[in-house]
């Protein structure tokens, strides 16, 4: 989970490093560190104006949300 607090204190915190500083963060690869700052932004954008006050971040993938729904007998023709 995370709120739009949260994202907000990251953004700034990334908007104050630069790249070199970001591509030396764990768990961050090369191709994200160069589009982080860019990514929150949007989302935190988008959640601002839908007033959302948190998100929750999947795990999983798309594959997982359809396998569960066929799994589960909800999926349609249509869908």
């Amino acid at each position: 989970r995370m709120s739009i607090i949260d994202v907000r204190a990251m953004l700034a915190d990334l908007r104050g490093m630069s790249l070199p500083d970001r591509l030396h963060m764990p768990g961050l690869t090369k191709e994200r560190a160069e589009i982080i700052v860019g990514g929150l932004t949007i989302l935190e954008a988008v959640m601002a104006h839908l007033r959302c006050r948190e998100l929750i971040a999947s795990t999983g993938g798309i594959r997982d949300g359809v396998l569960l729904r066929a799994f589960r007998g909800t999926e349609s023709a249509g869908e």
